[in-house]
C-alpha cells in the first residue's frame, strides 16, 4: 500500500509541476507576443520609442534566467537571437522584417509551450 501511495504521490507532483510550467511558458509568449504587436503598430505609424525595446530586453533578462535552467542552452540563444533580431528591424524602422522575425520568435517560444505538453512520453 505504502509503494502505491509513493508512485501516485510522484506522479502527482510530475503532473503539477509539468502543468505549472506549461502555464509559465504559455504565459511567457503571451507576454512577449503582445509587447512585440505593440511594437509593430508603432511601426506602422513610424512612431517608435527605445523605452519599449529596453522594457522588454528587461522583461527577457528576467525570463530567460528561469527558461534557462529548464529548457536547451539552443532552444534560448534561437529565441535571444530572434529577439534582438526584432530590435535592430525596430531600431531601423523596417516593418515587413520586423513582423518576419516576430513570428520566427513566436514560433520558438510555441515550440517552448508545445515541448511541455503533458503527454505519456513527458511523464517518463
Amino acid at each position: 500500500m505504502r509503494d502505491v501511495f509513493i508512485i501516485l504521490t510522484i506522479l502527482i507532483l510530475i503532473i503539477c509541476g509539468s502543468y505549472f510550467t506549461h502555464q509559465y511558458y504559455d504565459d511567457t509568449k503571451s507576454e512577449f507576443s503582445e509587447k512585440l504587436e505593440i511594437m509593430s503598430e508603432d511601426l506602422k505609424t513610424k512612431k517608435t520609442d527605445t523605452k519599449k525595446i529596453k522594457e522588454l530586453e528587461e522583461l527577457w533578462q528576467k525570463k530567460e534566467k528561469v527558461l534557462i535552467i529548464f529548457q536547451e542552452h539552443d532552444a534560448i540563444d534561437d529565441i535571444e537571437e530572434n529577439l534582438y533580431e526584432c530590435f535592430h528591424y525596430y531600431k531601423t524602422n523596417e516593418k515587413e522584417e520586423f513582423d518576419l522575425a516576430k513570428e520566427k520568435l513566436i514560433g520558438e517560444m510555441e515550440d517552448l509551450v508545445k515541448r511541455e505538453d503533458l503527454c505519456i512520453v513527458n511523464i517518463f
